[in-house]
């Protein structure tokens, strides 16, 4: 059986410096490696979540994929979703107004300069309903 060691999107943008931004200033990573054509990110507690963004048009995409991203979106766990959604509440990019999910999520969606869902969320307990729907089978 394959053992994945590492899971590491790479968003692929126009607006390096303002990606960047938006991961770097709005949900808590950090540049680990910054060029001309590919920003590094880590955060997490541990540092061990990874983001990747490379110039759409670079060379080292083969031609038929250089694209800025599109059909995909982000789900990123906090520890205070609340707190992290202070600083969206009115913004042009806030997508999804913060709420709480019958599955146990309490969240909220924006976008990133190129267009990414990112959805920004934190585990709550889930409803009485959906436990007995689908958890209480146990």
């Amino acid at each position: 059986m394959i053992q994945l060691s590492r899971l590491f999107p790479v968003i692929y943008s126009k607006k390096l410096e303002e990606t960047k931004h938006f991961y770097c200033q709005l949900l808590g990573f950090q540049v680990e490696f910054d060029s001309d054509w590919f920003v590094n990110l880590t955060g997490g507690a541990s540092g061990q979540l990874e983001i990747g963004i490379q110039r759409y048009d670079h060379e080292l995409i083969p031609e038929a994929f250089r694209a800025v991203a599109k059909g995909v979106s982000l789900a990123l766990e906090v520890d205070d979703v609340d707190a992290v959604y202070s600083s969206f509440r009115d913004r042009e990019d806030l997508v999804a107004q913060i709420t709480d999910e019958e599955y146990g999520q309490r969240h909220f969606m924006c976008v990133d300069p190129n267009g990414v869902l990112v959805d920004v969320g934190m585990p709550i307990e889930p409803s009485d309903a959906f436990k007995a729907e689908y958890m209480d089978n146990e």
